[in-house]
């Protein structure tokens, strides 16, 4: 349940202050614990500072300064030159050229920022609310690198606790409804949270929207006029932003319990038999793949076009399989790059469960958080536009009402700034087959009617279906020239073929290979092996979530 309690009263809590100290608020309690003692310990966090001049590295002290003195009147006045100056930096040549100390200096002054803007929201003439102090930690997430353990998802965490932002979300009293139109029971606050509106002018929005060098190359080719950076549709030279943060990579106990806990294969399915070997004792031994031979005129696209079939194509459903063992999803997919879907295999994850993931749920947990929304049909297109935006705003705009416009958020690293979502879902336990540590991990939400053109990704991809449904058609990396790659280096990884509309005579080699589709419900987890050409198309309100791996 929200609090009862005032804002105020919140933030005095969350700030620990004593009634004397009430006029004059310090950094939230929780928050600062983490700061170093010494100031001068806080400025190490900019790492090698030699590209830094003499007179940035004196206002970033000035900014520590100030903050440690509980001067946090005059902090806040130097914070926004401070940010300025650093995002002229940011915006000089490629995102990935520039200094890391630059992003580190910016998550450092959005730190101080937003601490000096929660000791101010009741002074008079400041117009600070909890929609600006989150505002101000969401441009470091999304613009600078992890300081002080990500110090500024936690402090994000903290504010939206302390305004009663976040409520308890259990299956207890109240009805409603998910995008499958299942029906859930849920308990809410009494208290409805007022509308956060984040009002982000065009600096900060091409700032952001710069940064897909480092995850979406392709999309470089479409910067200047086919982007839309602000609310108010100005247009500047840019590219989409993907936030530079810690990877997650862990194979949970609770994904080992259900990997051991499989279901009895049900008999009304065909189950083709595969050899496969035996790790231990290095013996062949017989395993089960469920594959659920569907029609796929019985498929529900809630309304949506399906892609046209291309009838001299052999066209197959991606197979099924209940659970493999970790041996047997080597042996059988992974190894042979084969693609599956696994099923019964993320049912546990509170995102399906205790805290089902609802568009009423995202409001509650994440409406107030600012992300990179992708404007258009499909990112090949003349007239895709990228926007910086809240989820409520999106949701508002693009996700409950019609529009013309499909509004996308796509491959956008939201667990690494909303924490809360990544608490609902856990790293699959096949991902320990990988080499590297590292996983990334992506968010995927949006209307019916999204589209990830035909593509390819380098990493092992397991797509796990949260909310909605979507289909996928896949083709093998074997049959890469009969895909015809756009010939740029930048969209080498794109096909020129629109599969919604594919063009025969100009792509004659196309109309001979075979593919895989299938659609994807709600608890289905489809491994992509790496470099298989892949078409999404979403056929409801849908969230996926996509752990890349190698």
């Amino acid at each position: 349940m929200f609090s009862s309690s005032s804002p105020k009263q919140e933030a005095k809590k969350l700030l620990d202050l004593t009634d004397d100290e009430s006029e004059k608020l310090s950094p939230p309690s929780a928050c600062k614990n983490l700061l170093p003692e010494d100031s001068r310990d806080l400025m190490r966090v900019v790492v090698d500072s030699s590209s830094m001049s003499s007179a940035v590295l004196s206002v970033l002290e000035r900014v520590v300064s100030l903050l440690y003195s509980r001067e946090y009147s005059s902090c806040l006045d130097v914070c926004q030159p401070a940010l300025d100056k650093i995002w002229e930096e940011l915006n000089t040549g490629y995102w990935k050229d520039v200094a890391l100390c630059w992003r580190q200096a910016y998550s450092l002054v959005s730190l101080a920022k937003a601490l000096c803007e929660s000791a101010l929201l009741s002074e008079a003439g400041r117009n600070i609310d909890h929609a600006v102090i989150l505002r101000t930690c969401d441009m470091g997430l999304l613009m600078g690198a992890p300081i002080l353990g990500n110090i500024l998802a936690k402090m994000s965490r903290e504010f939206q606790r302390a305004f009663g932002i976040l409520g308890q979300w259990r299956r207890l009293s109240e009805t409603t409804s998910n995008a499958d139109g299942e029906t859930l029971t849920l308990e809410k606050s009494t208290e409805t949270p007022k509308e956060l509106e984040c009002n982000l002018n065009t600096q900060e929005s091409n700032a952001i929207l710069r940064k897909t060098e480092d995850s979406r190359p392709e999309l470089q080719e479409f910067k200047g006029s086919h982007m839309a950076l602000s609310e108010d549709q100005n247009e500047s030279e840019s590219t989409n932003s993907s936030p530079s943060t810690k990877k997650a990579r862990l194979c949970s106990q609770s994904s080992s319990k259900n990997l051991s806990e499989k279901k009895d294969s049900d008999a009304s399915r065909c189950a083709h038999v595969y050899r496969a070997v035996d790790s231990g004792s290095g013996h062949h031994t017989e395993q089960k793949v469920i594959t659920v031979m569907e029609n796929p005129s019985t498929w529900n696209s809630h309304g949506i076009d399906l892609p046209p079939t291309v009838q001299t194509q052999l066209i197959s459903e991606i197979p099924r399989c209940s659970c493999p063992s970790v041996e047997m999803f080597q042996a059988m997919f992974m190894d042979v790059c084969h693609p599956i879907i696994i099923t019964d295999a993320i049912g546990y994850w509170p995102a399906l469960t205790t805290r089902r993931w609802t568009l009423d749920y995202l409001r509650t947990v994440a409406g107030c958080r600012t992300v990179p929304v992708e404007i258009g049909e499909r990112y090949t297109e003349e007239n895709w536009t990228q926007k910086l935006m809240t989820i409520n705003e999106m949701i508002d705009q693009y996700v409950t009402k019609p529009s013309s416009d499909k509004a996308y958020l796509a491959q956008h690293q939201l667990f690494d700034q909303v924490w809360e979502l990544r608490d609902d879902i856990s790293v699959p336990v096949y991902c320990c087959l990988g080499e590297d540590e590292e996983v990334d991990i992506n968010a995927w939400f949006g209307p019916a009617g999204t589209i990830s053109p035909l593509h390819q990704d380098p990493k092992h991809n397991f797509l796990c279906q949260v909310m909605g449904s979507k289909y996928v058609r896949l083709y093998s990396d074997e049959h890469t020239e009969c895909v015809y790659p756009h010939e740029t280096r930048l969209l080498h990884n794109t096909s020129q073929i629109d599969i919604d509309k594919p063009d025969l005579e100009q792509f004659p080699k196309f109309k001979n290979i075979p593919c895989l589709e299938a659609v994807l419900q709600s608890g289905d987890m489809l491994y992509i092996p790496p470099k298989h050409w892949h078409y999404v198309k979403s056929l409801a309100i849908s969230f996926s979530v996509s752990f890349w791996w190698q």
